[in-house]
C-alpha cells in the first residue's frame, strides 16, 4: 500500500448534504466488499494514530467546513505530528512537526519523492516526463540536478537580470497609465509571473477534482468529464511549446543561439550530443518546459499579491517599508537589482508573508501568535530560514519576490479604494492560494 506524505492538501471540499449524496449514491452502484478486504489489510499493518473512517470515503468527513491548513492543523493536535488519514482511496500520512518533516524531505525523501497519480498530471506532463509528477529514478536524479544547476546557478541568474528589470518594468508602466484610479492588484501580479494561457494549463495538472479521490471508480472520470477538458487544454499548450523548441532548433541549426543558451538550449544540446544517462525525448523536453514555465510562478504571484496586501492592512509597515526602499534607490540613483541585498526591512515583509501565505506553521510551540502579521519575531529567532531548517518552509523564494514588490512600493502609494479601512481588508485564504 502506497502512503502519500502531505504538508498542505489542495482538497476537493464538499458540503455536508453533497457528501452524503455521494456516499449513497456510490453505495447504490457498488458492493462495498473491496473496501471491507481493504480496512482487513489496513488494521494488520502498524499505521500511525488518526481519525475513525467512514467506507468508501475515508476521513473525507473530518475535512468538511473549514480551509484544509485549519482542519488539519486541528486534528494532528488530537492525533499527533505523525497522522494517518484516508483521503478517498488514498491512504495519506500527514506530518505536521519539524522533526517529521525532516525524517520525510531529508532523511528518508528517496521513499517519499514520487508523487500520486492522477489523470490531469498523466496528460499534461506527458507522462510523468519531467521532474515534479515523475517517479523517483534515474532520470528524475538527473533532470533535477541539471534543472538545478540551470536555473539556480549565480551565472545564469545574472544573465536573466535585464529581462527580469524590463517585465517588471513594463508593469510599472502599465500601472502608471493608469494612475488613480481603482486597480485590481491580483491581475496585475499574475501578468508579472506568467502567460494566462500557462497558468491555466498548470492549474488543469495540479488542480484536484473528486474523481482523483476514487481513482478505481472509472466511471467517476466520466461523469466528471476531466480526461476531455485536460486533453483540449493540453493540445493548446503542446502547440505553444513545439513552437518554442522548433523556434529553438533552428536558432541552434542556423548558429544564431547564444553560446552558453538558457534550459530549452541545454536539453536540446543534451538531447543531441547524448550526454545523460537516459534518452533525453521531446516529449521529456516538452515536459521540462511546461514546468518551469507553469511551477512555482503561481505562488510567487500569489506571494506578491498577498505581501502588498499585507503592507496595505498594517498601517505601521507602510511607511517603514517604503521610506527604506526609496532610501535607497534614491541614493543609488537607479533602481534596478542592484539595491537588492540592502532592503533588509522588505526581507523581513517577504518572510513574513512567506510563513502566513499559505501558512508554513501555525504552530505555536515554534512561533508566537502564529496566525498573526509580526515582523518582529524574525531578527530575533534562532531559526536560519535555510532549506534545512524544517520550522520554516517557505512556499517561495526570497530574493524572486523582493524586486517586484520593492518597484511597486518605490513608484506608488498603495491605498484601499472607496475609503476603505484597513481592517475591512479580508486575507483569509482559498483553496487556490494552496
Amino acid at each position: 500500500m502506497m502512503l502519500s506524505f502531505i504538508f498542505f492538501v489542495g482538497l476537493v471540499f464538499f458540503s455536508i448534504p453533497a457528501l452524503l449524496n455521494f456516499l449513497i449514491f456510490v453505495l447504490m452502484v457498488l458492493k462495498i466488499g473491496p473496501w471491507r478486504l481493504k480496512a482487513n489489510i489496513e488494521r494488520s499493518l502498524s499505521l500511525p494514530p488518526g481519525p475513525w473512517k467512514l467506507p468508501i470515503i475515508g476521513n473525507l468527513h473530518h475535512l468538511v467546513g473549514s480551509l484544509p491548513h485549519h482542519r488539519l492543523r486541528n486534528l494532528a493536535n488530537n492525533y499527533g505530528p505523525i497522522m494517518y488519514l484516508q483521503i478517498g482511496e488514498h491512504p495519506t500520512i500527514l506530518v505536521s512537526s519539524p522533526q517529521s518533516a525532516k525524517g520525510v524531505m531529508q532523511t528518508h525523501d528517496e521513499f517519499f519523492a514520487t508523487r500520486v497519480e492522477t489523470v490531469a498530471t498523466k496528460i499534461m506532463t506527458y507522462d510523468f516526463s519531467a521532474v515534479s509528477f515523475a517517479p523517483y529514478g534515474e532520470q528524475w536524479i538527473e533532470l533535477r540536478k541539471l534543472c538545478t544547476m540551470e536555473l539556480s546557478s549565480k551565472k545564469r541568474d545574472q544573465s536573466f537580470r535585464y529581462d527580469r528589470e524590463e517585465e517588471v518594468s513594463e508593469v510599472i508602466r502599465s500601472i502608471a497609465s493608469k494612475a488613480g484610479s481603482v486597480t485590481n492588484l491580483s491581475d496585475i501580479v499574475s501578468s508579472l509571473a506568467y502567460n494566462l494561457f500557462l497558468k491555466i494549463a498548470f492549474l488543469a495538472a495540479a488542480g484536484s477534482n473528486t474523481a482523483d479521490l476514487f481513482p478505481s471508480i472509472k466511471f467517476l472520470q466520466l461523469i466528471a468529464g476531466v480526461k476531455s477538458q485536460v486533453e483540449k487544454i493540453h493540445q493548446q499548450a503542446d502547440k505553444i511549446i513545439s513552437n518554442i523548441i522548433e523556434e529553438r532548433e533552428t536558432r541552434l541549426k542556423t548558429g544564431k543561439s547564444e553560446e552558453d543558451g538558457d534550459l530549452v538550449d541545454v536539453l536540446l544540446r543534451d538531447q543531441e550530443n547524448g550526454n545523460l544517462q537516459f534518452p533525453m525525448t521531446i516529449k521529456t523536453i516538452k515536459a521540462v518546459i511546461f514546468e518551469i514555465f507553469a511551477a512555482g510562478t503561481d505562488s510567487s504571484a500569489i506571494a506578491i499579491d498577498r505581501a502588498l496586501s499585507e503592507i496595505i492592512k498594517n498601517p505601521r509597515v507602510p511607511k517603514r517599508v517604503q521610506g527604506e526602499v526609496r532610501e535607497v534607490f534614491n541614493r543609488k540613483g537607479k533602481v534596478d537589482e542592484t539595491g537588492i541585498e540592502e532592503l533588509q526591512f522588505l526581507k523581513l515583509v517577504i518572510k513574513e508573508t512567506l510563513k502566513l501565505h499559505p501558512p508554513g506553521s501555525l504552530d505555536p510551540k515554534y512561533w508566537t501568535e502564529p496566525e498573526s502579521f509580526i515582523l518582529e519575531r524574525f531578527p530575533d529567532s534562532s531559526i536560519n530560514f535555510q532549506v534545512n531548517n524544517f520550522e520554516y518552509i517557505a512556499f517561495g523564494s526570497v530574493p524572486i519576490l523582493r524586486f517586484p514588490l520593492a518597484m511597486l512600493l518605490y513608484h506608488f502609494d498603495w491605498k484601499l479604494p472607496n475609503g476603505m479601512k484597513h481592517e475591512a481588508l479580508d486575507m483569509g485564504e482559498n483553496l487556490e492560494s494552496f
